[in-house]
């Protein structure tokens, strides 16, 4: 029996169709008087074997049924030189042979074996050619801020555009659908949120997910988990850019660009050995860029989305460093502006460290090297003495919950945000630049560095002392006065707690730890 065998991936005007394969293949079996069956695989692509109608010829090949598979094209049986290769050696050992009806090769003699590898490795090349050329394209279209490629994600639609000439599409939201993602970032926040709670609102309110006109698919987690995850969703503002920078993500755009008015989006290939789903991807192999269409997410609602799924650092922490501090991502060098960081000795004492002066070298900052428990215990009491001061109850206690902010504080705020981040970033490049200068150039990059650091500490002041006047959301103010309310051993958890509540509790209080050499500046959130 003479098995044909077909397969087309999509129906295109320019390919050739199944039924116009299968009518090629029985024209060949009647031309020598051949006994047929038809096996057909419509919608399955070549990249790999897993086809319904090919198991089933193959498994009729091993049970003796087939002695030679026809089809009208080699690349029909696989586009994959390696899957092909190991394909032909497995019919062999069946006794089956392969022929193709339009490229006239047959298996069954060396030569024609030669030219279907020879042919297969060019149909490989082919194909990886093709998928390497589209990657390109959507990457490149990307970065220009328009759609890579695909269906519009949920809460947006497709829009084509018309821009120097050339036409590209963007993404427009979809107000109803909008509503929903509104919704669900929002019932997530709630005491009670999770992808559980929100799937049983979800269907109690009739939301239907997208494609359900029928409303027989349903909402499920992993949905859910993708929407309360994707970057695309909230604005191109300043606190975003610190949360994604903070992160390492590379940046398409300059800061300066990230003024909120706009979205962004995150691309970048899958790390080897992880899912493809964005969020289990790492965001320093990724790539931020700022897209044109507007956001359906506010950047604080998203921020704090991204807290409560525990996404803050989606890098694990190394073993045997974050996991020793308390006060871990709160501390800051007071000569540099780098992060302090831990590091252990070979007796097992750990000890804080400036990161520029442990990943730049000794001489690149002036601060000296703490013991942990040391300024562990300093910060504590400080913590413990601001927690009992009578002023700071009273306040705590005291202050009305006003939820309006002045226009005019908001604009402000944002504006010496942006300073700063500015100055920051410029301050990072100069540091990088000293290592390569000469000493007339590194004499100059000292003293600018010393020029921003002063602005950048007026700037702070300024920052601070803004705060101080308004609350913004009260949501330190809220936080706090449950804390302090339902709590009786703060001081004790501070000390004594688990390293997860000790954390909790330190970036509940304190906003940022200054180390100098002979002085701890703790800033608290109130």
């Amino acid at each position: 029996m003479i098995a044909i065998y077909a397969r087309q991936s999509l129906d295109k005007k320019d390919s050739l169709s199944i039924e116009s394969q299968i009518d090629k293949c029985i024209a060949l079996c009647q031309y020598n008087e051949w006994d047929y069956v038809v096996y057909s695989d419509k919608g399955y692509s070549g990249k790999n074997l897993e086809r319904p109608q090919f198991k089933k010829m193959l498994k009729d090949i091993k049970d003796g049924k087939i002695e030679k598979i026809i089809c009208y094209r080699l690349d029909r049986m696989s586009r994959s030189m390696a899957d092909f290769s190991n394909l032909i050696i497995e019919l062999e050992s069946y006794g089956c042979k392969f022929v193709s009806a339009t490229e006239n090769f047959d298996t069954s003699t060396p030569l024609g074996r030669a030219m279907v590898n020879i042919i297969m490795t060019f149909a490989q090349l082919e194909r990886e050619t093709v998928v390497e050329r589209v990657t390109d394209n959507y990457y490149y279209r990307t970065a220009l801020g328009h759609w890579g490629g695909g269906p519009a994600p949920y809460g947006y639609k497709l829009k084509r555009v018309n821009g120097g000439g050339k036409n590209y599409t963007i993404l427009e939201i979809n107000q109803e659908e909008a509503e929903v993602i509104r919704k669900i970032y929002d019932w997530y926040l709630e005491p009670d949120g999770s992808t559980t709670t929100i799937i049983e609102k979800l269907n109690l309110c009739g939301y239907k997910s997208r494609g359900n006109k029928t409303g027989k698919r349903v909402w499920t987690q992993r949905v859910i988990s993708d929407y309360l995850c994707r970057a695309l969703y909230t604005q191109n503002d300043i606190k975003i850019y610190g949360y994604f920078k903070s992160n390492g993500a590379n940046f398409v755009n300059d800061v300066s660009d990230f003024d909120g008015t706009k979205s962004i989006n995150i691309y970048g290939k899958t790390s080897k050995g992880l899912s493809k789903h964005k969020r289990c991807r790492k965001i320093e192999e990724q790539y931020l860029c700022i897209m044109e269409h507007e956001p359906i997410i506010d950047s604080e609602t998203w921020i704090k989305v991204q807290h409560k799924l525990g996404r803050i650092k989606p890098i694990p922490s190394r073993s045997g460093t974050s996991g020793k501090s308390q006060f871990s991502g709160l501390l800051k060098c007071g000569y540099c502006g780098y992060s302090i960081s831990t590091s252990g000795s070979g007796n097992g004492t750990m000890y804080y460290v400036c990161s520029s002066k442990k990943n730049r070298g000794k001489d690149s900052c002036n601060a000296k090297t703490t013991r942990l428990d040391m300024l562990d215990n300093t910060v504590i009491n400080k913590l413990i003495d601001h927690i009992h001061n009578k002023d700071f109850i009273e306040f705590v206690e005291n202050t009305k919950l006003d939820n309006s902010v002045p226009l005019e504080y908001i604009h402000k705020k944002k504006d010496i945000e942006m300073k700063l981040v500015k100055i920051e970033t410029e301050i990072e490049n100069l540091i990088t630049s000293i290592a390569t200068g000469n000493n007339t150039l590194i004499k100059y990059l000292e003293e600018r560095i010393t020029l921003l650091d002063t602005e950048k500490k007026v700037l702070s002041n300024e920052l601070n002392e803004l705060e101080g006047n308004v609350i913004e959301g009260n949501e330190d103010l809220i936080n706090i006065r449950n804390e302090l309310r339902e709590n009786n051993d703060i001081e004790y958890q501070l000390r004594n707690g688990d390293i997860e509540t000790r954390k909790r509790l330190s970036k509940l209080f304190i906003s940022q730890i200054t180390i100098y050499n002979d002085e701890i500046v703790v800033d608290y959130r109130i």
